[in-house]
């Protein structure tokens, strides 16, 4: 498990990583660069990924969280968000 925690240099940053990695979040960016067939860097997954995850913060059932991420993401590298 990949720790997104030392990428976030504001302190607001730190709490989204480490609600991030709750889940395996090299997981997630793998799956996303997978299915855009590396048309984006890993690096530029990471950052939108860290972006959107605020979104789920008050989520009380995480079953579902990483699929909305990866979905999210690829909107939002996709510009459709």
């Amino acid at each position: 498990m990949m720790i997104i925690q030392e990428i976030g240099k504001n302190p607001a940053d730190n709490l989204v990583a480490n609600w991030i990695t709750q889940f395996d979040a090299e997981e997630i960016i793998n799956k996303i660069w997978n299915d855009v067939e590396g048309e984006y860097s890993r690096s530029d997954i990471r950052n939108v990924l860290i972006e959107v995850a605020p979104r789920y913060n008050g989520a009380t059932i995480l079953t579902y969280i990483p699929i909305f991420l990866c979905r999210d993401v690829r909107r939002k590298l996709q510009g459709s968000v």
